[in-house]
Parts: C-alpha cells; structure tokens; sequence
C-alpha cells in the first residue's frame, strides 16, 4: 500500500534577523523532514543564509545548514522530485525551524514534510 505524505511548499523573504518561517515548532511525537532548501540572494552583495533548530523561535539555537551566494545568486539541494526517504536533514520533536540573513536578506524556499 502506498503512503500519503502532506507535503508542504514555503517560500519567505529572510532578513538579519532570526526568524520562525511561520510554520510553528514540530508537533510532539513528530519530525519535519526537509526535503528542499533554495535559497535566491535578493540583493548586490555576498549573503550567507543559516537554517537553524531550536527550543524557541528565537532562542538558543543548533545550525542544520549554511549556504553562501554571491550577488543575485540562487542555490537549490535536493531536487525538484526529492526521494522522501533521503531527506537533506530532519527537525526533531517540539523543535522550530528557523532561518536568517547575514547581511540585508535572501528569498527561501524549502519542501517538507512532518512525520
């Protein structure tokens, strides 16, 4: 029998400061699996974008994953058709993904999915 997975698009702007993507933490007993993360730097400039989980939305925080772009760079992992059970990396239980901008902001998308 095949599995149903709700999977889910964001597309945000990010800017220098910490965000919670408007998502929400992971529901107990779950997992958020990240399938994709791109990223288009939105401005003239090298950008460095970190996702990070943490407690909080804006606590203490652990880096999943950092990307560097030169000016109006886009950068996508995982493909358009990513393999659900190879996830880039996974948000544990009661946890928050979030992300933030080095300098002046970038635009991310990502594809998830909680579990």
């Amino acid at each position: 029998m095949t599995e149903a997975y709700d999977i889910r698009t964001l597309d945000k702007a990010i800017t220098n400061v910490n965000s919670d993507l408007g998502i929400g933490a992971v529901a107990s007993g779950m997992k958020r699996y990240i399938l994709t993360v791109g990223v288009t730097n939105t401005n003239s400039a090298e950008e460095t974008l970190t996702l990070y989980e943490g407690d909080t939305a804006t606590g203490e925080q652990t880096t999943k994953l950092t990307m560097q772009l030169q000016n109006k760079d886009v950068l996508f992992l995982g493909d358009n058709v990513s393999d659900i059970d190879l996830p880039l990396f996974i948000i544990d239980s009661e946890k928050y993904l979030t992300a933030k901008c080095a300098t002046t902001g970038a635009r991310l998308f990502v594809r998830y999915y909680d579990r």
